[in-house]
């Protein structure tokens, strides 16, 4: 039963793992159309765009019949100077960066993992995986008898056997 509710603890743990990696990298996001830079500066210049949303190189713009829309924007010194020209409201935010936790799990998670794949197979070499002693039915006079088995078929047998018999049990 202690070994049931260990498995169950491991795949909770695992799961829970799983769900937490899934949802850092799911961003619900409303669906935007994603367009070049070069037609996302012409519909600024035909006053479409009401708003743009920069952030680091990323652009989201909403359009004034509220679409949004997407782009990625090269280095261009005069893009903000030429957004407020054709009155579009400009907001600026910072590059996203991943989250503390995310960092750490992402940097330590190879080491730990190969941590974890040497602890399982030291322990399994060592029989640990087995609950037990692997080697508890090997009988120390079993060599003796195969010794004495192949014995007999030599030249010379009975002599050995009468050797092995007299043996001395320890030094």
């Amino acid at each position: 039963m202690n070994n049931l509710f260990k498995n169950l603890a491991i795949w909770l743990v695992i799961g829970i793992v799983l769900m937490t990696v899934f949802n850092q990298f799911n961003t619900r996001q409303v669906a935007q159309q994603s367009v070049e830079y070069s037609q996302f500066l012409d519909e600024v210049k035909a006053g479409k765009i009401s708003k743009v949303v920069i952030q680091g190189r990323q652009l989201e713009a909403t359009t004034n019949e509220g679409k949004r829309i997407t782009s990625y924007a090269p280095p261009d010194l005069w893009m903000v100077s030429d957004l407020l020209r054709y009155d579009v409201k400009v907001v600026a935010k910072p590059e996203e960066e991943q989250s503390f936790l995310m960092n750490i799990f992402v940097s330590w998670f190879p080491m730990l993992l190969l941590i974890g794949v040497w602890i399982f197979f030291m322990r399994q070499m060592q029989g640990g995986g087995r609950g037990g002693d692997r080697h508890e039915g090997v009988n120390v006079e079993q060599p003796a008898k195969e010794h004495r088995h192949l014995a007999r078929h030599r030249p010379g047998g009975a002599d050995r056997r009468q050797a092995v018999r007299r043996a001395p049990d320890g030094p």
